[in-house]
Parts: structure tokens; C-alpha cells; sequence
């Protein structure tokens, strides 16, 4: 198909020399011609007009929709950021705004799926790792009931995790898909401090004011979890401090390590996906860097926060939820 200025230019060309064509004619007939003599400066001005019109056409109609055409190809291409910089209210200004509409759309719906399938190659390392072992306790063991009872215990933690990691994508690309009930926070902190492997590291919790939030109990057990988990892991080994206190309507969960902390630098870079603070950690010890991120993100979606502060020792991480009301006492 012919691009939009090769048409206007076909048409200007073909306009012109008509009018050229006729003007010749014209001319050359006798008495016609001399008759016909003081008009050709209208021929002239006509002429021009019909080439300004094409340069005001090739600016104001041929130009915006190359640049649409170039930003759509980008677009397809790959480059997902591109954005078609167009400025007007005809049909054209429509089309680009709706473009614009539509790349938003997608790039949200893309890096949504990007950030499904990094978490669940993060987050699902360790429950596979222990579902492997309850499957060989299941094929060695003496009582068999009790080693199912385990796999499926396994099972059932991966099922959850993976679908907690779907539906964190889910909601951030449609925040109405966001479940929402009345959540004991206290206990649902004291039930992710009961799964903790004493094996690892002992952790320390503070009497939990009782507390009520709104939210998704999978996505909110996953924030906490995941702080806890980190904390854990760097805190060399000590016992970790978990609170759980109110102030002016808002909850704050705090966790507390007795590490060497980090840079101050690093206090907000911690949040962001793949970060690690020591960059000779190994994936194994320290991992790839998604659990706080993934935090972050949960808690986001609860209109709350979460952020880090250096504490002597240790670092301190605090997630910040609004309070709906507290237990009705029985």
C-alpha cells in the first residue's frame, strides 16, 4: 500500500498538470486564447495554492501518522515503553491517544506475566525441595500414613504458594479482582511464626496486639512470611524479634534482625526485584532477591507500606496496614 505523502503527492502532480494541460490548451485556440490571456495569473495562483495545500497536507496529516506508523513498529518490535507523542483533537490525536491506551495495557498485562514467572521460579525452590524429601520418606519409611500425610501437607503449601503468586499478578493488573475480608493480623502472625524451622533460626514474638485488616489473608500471610524469612536468613543465626503494634488507625508489624544490617544506601534498593546487597551471595544462601519485593508489592495492593531502617545491630523492616477495628470480645 502507498504511504499517505506518496498519495498526496500523486494527487498534486496529477492536479497540477491538469491544470497545466488546460492552461496550454486553452491558449492555443486563436481568439479563445487571447481572450483567455489576463487569466493565466489565476492559473499561476492556482498552481501554488494546489502546492501549498500539499505542504500544509504532508505536514499536518502524512508526518503524524509516520510517527504513529514508526511507534506502532517499535511497539511490535519489542520495545514495549514507546509511546506515540501526539498532540491534537482530530481523528488522528484519537488514534494515537487510543494507541497510547492500548501499549499501556499490554505493558501492564507483560510485565505482569514477566513478574509471575520470575516470582514462581523464586518462591517455589524451597517447597519443591521439601516435597522431594516427603516423597522419598514416603517410599522409605516405615509408616507410610504418616509420610502421605506429609506430601500432601507439601502439596497443598505449593498449591497455595503458586496461586498467592497468581493472584499478586492478577491484582496488580486489576485491582477489582483483589479479595478482601476481615483479617486477624495477630494471628495470622503467630500462625507464620509457628511454621518457622526452629532448626534455623529462633524467633522472638512480642504479645501481638489484637488487630483487624481487610485484604487477602493468602497475599498478606505471603508479605509477612517473606520479611520474616528474610530476616531469618540474615541474621546470623540470632533470634529475630516480630511486634505487632497500633498507632493513629495504622498496624505496624515489625521485624527486627540482629545482623550486620546494610548500607544505608541500600534501604530502599532492597525492595526492588534481584537486588542483593552482597553481590558474592550465591543463589543458594541468599537467594535471587524477589521475597521483599514481592512483600512490597503485597502490601502495596493493601494500600499500606514497607520499609527498612539500620538498628544497632540489625535491621528492622516495618510494614505499615490501616486498621479496620479490633475482635469483638467473647
Amino acid at each position: 500500500m502507498k504511504s499517505v505523502q506518496m498519495q498526496l503527492s500523486i494527487w498534486a502532480v496529477a492536479i497540477v498538470a491538469t491544470a497545466a494541460l488546460l492552461m496550454m490548451w486553452l491558449t492555443g485556440r486563436g481568439a479563445l486564447a487571447s481572450s483567455l490571456t489576463p487569466y493565466r495569473p489565476v492559473f499561476i495562483v492556482l498552481v501554488v495554492s494546489i502546492l501549498a495545500v500539499y505542504s500544509v497536507a504532508v505536514r499536518t496529516i502524512a508526518s503524524p501518522v509516520r510517527q504513529l506508523s514508526d511507534t506502532m513498529e517499535c511497539f511490535g518490535q519489542g520495545d514495549l515503553s514507546a509511546r506515540v507523542e501526539i498532540d491534537r483533537s482530530d481523528e488522528i490525536g484519537r488514534v494515537a491517544r487510543r494507541f497510547n491506551v492500548m501499549a499501556d495495557r499490554i505493558q501492564a498485562l507483560v510485565t505482569a506475566e514477566r513478574r509471575l514467572l520470575q516470582d514462581v521460579s523464586h518462591e517455589i525452590r524451597a517447597p519443591l525441595a521439601r516435597l522431594r524429601f516427603a516423597a522419598e520418606l514416603v517410599k522409605d519409611s516405615t509408616d507410610q500414613e504418616a509420610a502421605v500425610e506429609r506430601l500432601t501437607r507439601e502439596i497443598d503449601r505449593l498449591a497455595a504458594l503458586v496461586g498467592s503468586l497468581v493472584q499478586v499478578a492478577r491484582a496488580e493488573d486489576d485491582a477489582s479482582s483483589l479479595r478482601s475480608e476481615s483479617v486477624r493480623l495477630d494471628e495470622l502472625i503467630r500462625q507464620i511464626v509457628a511454621d518457622c524451622d526452629p532448626s534455623f533460626s529462633q524467633v522472638h514474638i512480642d504479645k501481638p496486639l489484637e488487630t483487624l485488616v481487610m485484604g487477602d489473608p493468602e497475599l498478606l500471610r505471603r508479605a509477612v512470611e517473606n520479611v520474616v524469612t528474610n530476616a531469618m536468613r540474615h541474621g546470623c543465626g540470632k533470634a529475630i524479634q516480630v511486634s505487632l503494634t497500633s498507632r493513629q488507625g495504622w498496624a505496624h508489624v515489625t521485624v527486627r534482625d540482629f545482623g550486620p544490617g546494610v548500607p544505608e544506601a541500600s534501604l530502599t534498593e532492597i525492595f526492588r526485584p534481584f537486588y542483593r546487597v552482597d553481590p558474592a551471595r550465591t543463589r543458594d544462601d541468599g537467594g535471587v532477591g524477589l521475597g521483599l519485593a514481592i512483600a512490597k508489592r503485597a502490601i502495596g495492593l493493601h494500600r499500606g507500606r514497607i520499609w527498612a531502617e539500620n538498628v544497632d545491630p540489625g535491621l528492622r523492616l516495618t510494614i505499615e496496614l490501616p486498621i479496620t477495628g479490633w475482635p469483638d470480645k467473647k
